[in-house]
């Protein structure tokens, strides 16, 4: 299941990528571009490249340039922020808002994609499913109680 469940991310996240190809030549942005608008666009809460790194794993040096590149193509606003001299808070402009709207549908059929014939109460069960590995996730990163070991895998080299 360990495998599959990496080779299966490593999939997504390439059906994800290929979702924005089209919109991206269009736009003349790049998956980098694309990825910190939509982040910045869809959790305006988190609104620094730090959070970005952070939340959405991106290198500090694409994020960098991505910011450069969406400002100078006038997509993204970039602001001193008011308590913090040093922190620079990123905003998309509006002119960035009919591109958002596009690359949102993208993001809508690679979902639709993904999910093509789950059903409603199969996709609330991924959701809790999801959400209790998060869980496992962050407690582990951040140093949390180790989980109860599952015997059940006793003699099985993978596991």
């Amino acid at each position: 299941m360990e495998f599959e469940l990496l080779a299966n991310i490593k999939e997504m996240r390439l059906l994800y990528t290929q979702s924005f190809t089209q919109a991206g030549q269009r736009h003349n942005l790049s998956q980098p571009e694309i990825d910190v608008l939509l982040f910045v666009a869809n959790q305006p809460q988190y609104n620094t490249a730090r959070d970005i790194a952070s939340r959405r794993g991106l290198a500090k040096s694409n994020i960098s340039t991505a910011v450069e590149m969406l400002r100078q193509k006038e997509l993204l606003e970039v602001c001193e922020d008011e308590k913090n001299r040093r922190v620079r808070r990123l905003f998309p402009t509006a002119k960035a808002e009919p591109v958002i709207e596009e690359l949102r549908a993208c993001q809508a059929a690679f979902f639709g994609k993904l999910f093509d014939g789950f059903t409603p109460e199969e996709l609330a069960q991924l959701e809790r499913l999801m959400q209790h590995a998060a869980e496992n996730l962050h407690r582990q990163v951040s140093g949390g109680a180790e989980p109860a070991q599952d015997t059940s895998r006793a003699g099985n080299p993978r596991g």
